[in-house]
């Protein structure tokens, strides 16, 4: 097999595996984008079912530790309670 023969089988192959990192990271994203926004709907429902007006930013940050968590490999459960507990710390939250 000619050397260049050889480069564009390995130029194809680096390209293959580009087109399948891209892939994944792409369905990584959507998967946390959708993690996210439940973690948000999950968050104003509970502070709606409690009659609570949570700070500015609050949800925001209580999702992003959420997600964070779970990455880490985190159970839910106590990917949810450490980011409870953390947001509250973090804005002082108290109920109106």
């Amino acid at each position: 097999m000619s050397t260049f023969k050889k480069k564009q089988i390995s130029l194809y192959l680096i390209l293959l595996i580009l087109g399948l990192t891209q892939t994944a990271l792409s369905k990584e994203n959507e998967l946390n984008s959708l993690i996210r926004k439940m973690c948000i709907l999950g968050f104003n429902t509970e502070m709606q079912t409690a009659k609570i007006t949570p700070p500015q930013g609050m949800a925001d940050f209580t999702c992003n530790c959420f997600l964070e968590k779970v990455s880490l490999g985190f159970d839910l459960d106590t990917a949810q309670e450490e980011c409870k507990t953390k947001a509250t710390t973090e804005f002082g939250f108290k109920k109106k």
